[in-house]
């Protein structure tokens, strides 16, 4: 289905790179040519900080572990992302990446917990699939569905 080019803060779906048989959901965060910092827990585009906000604590029940919730706005979608200030920044092979034509540069949401283009790279515009539009089911917080009552 055509699905236009995907914009900055968009959920996606795509081919995991490392194993293009597995469908893998991110947010993207960088567009071709952009350039990308994610040092000490901020991010940056194209020289730019992203404006965050805190919005305060956040429990992990399945993980049983505090975290910082943030209002994150890329471009003109907002969003929440969790940070666990407890956990070590991370060393990336480098500080900063610059997109490569027709690739796209993903984070997850749970920024500490979350296996993304820092660790494996770009997301090539061939493995898009289509974009995200609502979560079917997520356990991360068993009380917030009945049945786990």
């Amino acid at each position: 289905l055509p699905i236009g080019e995907p914009e900055r803060g968009d959920v996606v779906v795509f081919r995991y790179p490392p194993d293009e048989n597995i469908d893998y959901i991110k947010r993207v965060i960088g567009l071709p040519g952009d350039k990308i910092e994610y040092i000490n827990k901020k991010l940056s585009i194209n020289g730019k900080p992203v404006p965050i906000g805190e919005i305060g604590e956040y429990y992990d029940e399945a993980k049983m572990q505090s975290l910082e919730e943030f209002l994150e706005k890329l471009d003109k979608t907002e969003h929440h992302l969790l940070i666990n200030s407890r956990a070590p920044s991370g060393v990336y092979p480098l500080p900063s990446h610059t997109d490569p034509k027709d690739k796209y540069f993903v984070l997850g949401d749970n920024r500490d917990n979350s296996e993304d283009s820092r660790y494996w790279g770009f997301v090539p515009e061939k493995n898009l699939v289509g974009r995200a539009f609502m979560v079917w089911m997520n356990v991360s917080k068993p009380s917030r569905i009945g049945f786990f009552n």
